[in-house]
Order: C-alpha cells, then sequence, then structure tokens
C-alpha cells in the first residue's frame, strides 16, 4: 500500500492545497498538515465523499448504464431539373440501455420450505391453447436487432471493465 502526503495528493489531482485540506475535513478524514500521509482507505473515502457530494452514486459508476452511439451514412439518389445528384444522408441513433436491479426475493418460512419438497404434477389439458400472438417477419427481425444490440453493449461493457 503506498502512502502519499496531502501536498502530493493536491499536485496529482491539480486542485490547491488548502481546498483538498477542506474536502478531507468534509469527508470526515482527520489531517494535521500538508506533509501527513494519506493511506489508499482514505483516498477511496475521499473518492467516495465527492462523488456523493457531486450527484453520482456508486451504482451508477459500476456499469450499470451504458450508452450506444451509433452513426450510419448512406447515399441518396436526388432528380432535380433533369439531373441526379447523389447526396450523403447521416443517421445518428444513441441508445441508453439502464441494467435494472432484481427484486430481492422475499423470505420464505421454513415450514413453507418443507411442504415445497413435496413434487406437484402439472395439468394436463386435453384442448389445445389458442396462438395469442403471431410473429411476423418485422417483428423477428427487431427483436434480433434488439438481441445484437445487448450483444454490443456487453462487449462494451467487458471492454471497459479490462
Amino acid at each position: 500500500m503506498r502512502k502519499v502526503t496531502v501536498k502530493q495528493l493536491a499536485d496529482v489531482v491539480g486542485t490547491p492545497v488548502e481546498r483538498l485540506l477542506e474536502q478531507m475535513k468534509e469527508a470526515g478524514i482527520e489531517v494535521s498538515g500538508v506533509d501527513q500521509a494519506i493511506s489508499d482507505d482514505e483516498k477511496m473515502k475521499l473518492l467516495d465523499f465527492l462523488r456523493h457530494s457531486h450527484g453520482k452514486s456508486n451504482a451508477e459508476e459500476g456499469g450499470r448504464k451504458i450508452t450506444l452511439k451509433r452513426k450510419s451514412i448512406s447515399e441518396l439518389k436526388v432528380r432535380g431539373a433533369g439531373r441526379s445528384k447523389m447526396v450523403n444522408v447521416e443517421v445518428r441513433k444513441k441508445r441508453t440501455y439502464i441494467k435494472r436491479a432484481a427484486p430481492e426475493p422475499a423470505e420464505i418460512p421454513e415450514e413453507t420450505v418443507e411442504a415445497s419438497e413435496v413434487v406437484a404434477q402439472p395439468e394436463v389439458s386435453e384442448t389445445p391453447e389458442p396462438i395469442e400472438s403471431v410473429q411476423t417477419p418485422k417483428d423477428v427481425a427487431e427483436a434480433a436487432a434488439e438481441a445484437e444490440a445487448e450483444a454490443e453493449a456487453e462487449a462494451e461493457a467487458e471492454a471497459e471493465a479490462e
């Protein structure tokens, strides 16, 4: 664990020493002077305090939000006054995915756990169930595009994690 002084930390961060001392005091870190060594734990405590005070929570920082930006350029043929002209068309798309927290399962009493050991037989119906919806090729294409976007988002998240 490498320790640095308050003065060195202020130089690295690029902030005045007095301002850094004030922020450390607000974060609850006791500092006696500019030559006192700061541990990594104290630096993380200061960073968490500053993130919280500036409105960014740790949950948002942990890869819970991914923004994809796409740009596609195509050419369009425009006719006018007997001549045709090629025009470049640029389409920009921006989509943000937010990973929502999974709801925590409710606590199951022990009596229910014992009762769940009995295997329940599935109900068998003699009549077939009607089909509620039919997927069109357009629906399939949209679902494939969404799956591709999610795969790209995961790949970007893994790349950022490295």
